[in-house]
């Protein structure tokens, strides 16, 4: 392989897995948004009960 080809083949999988990257840490975030979410609920539903 060519070191030019090799240079390409390099950033093209580069820009595809940056946006990738994005993605992931952006669901990361809604994860941990919810999780915290379900925390809340948990503990007014434990004050409600008690």
């Amino acid at each position: 392989m060519s070191e030019e080809n090799y240079w390409n083949r390099r950033f093209a999988i580069r820009d595809r897995v940056g946006p990738l990257r994005f993605h992931l840490k952006k669901a990361e975030e809604s994860i941990h948004a919810a999780s915290r979410a379900l925390a809340e609920l948990e503990k007014f539903l434990k004050e409600a009960e008690g």
